[in-house]
């Protein structure tokens, strides 16, 4: 199962069901609502799971 999350007019991408994607698709929303330090803290998480 994956989702199409669009990022600009131009360009998606497809999200599988892990952290890595949800954490993806939070910057995203959070980005969109102007909710700065919540994309950075979700940026965060994700550099954390990508470390191990």
């Amino acid at each position: 199962m994956s989702l199409e999350l669009p990022i600009t007019e131009n360009i998606s991408v497809s999200l599988g069901t892990d952290l890595r994607s949800v954490l993806l698709g939070l910057v995203e929303v959070h980005q969109r609502l102007r909710r700065w330090e919540d994309a950075i803290e979700a940026l965060r998480r994700l550099g954390l799971e990508e470390t191990g």
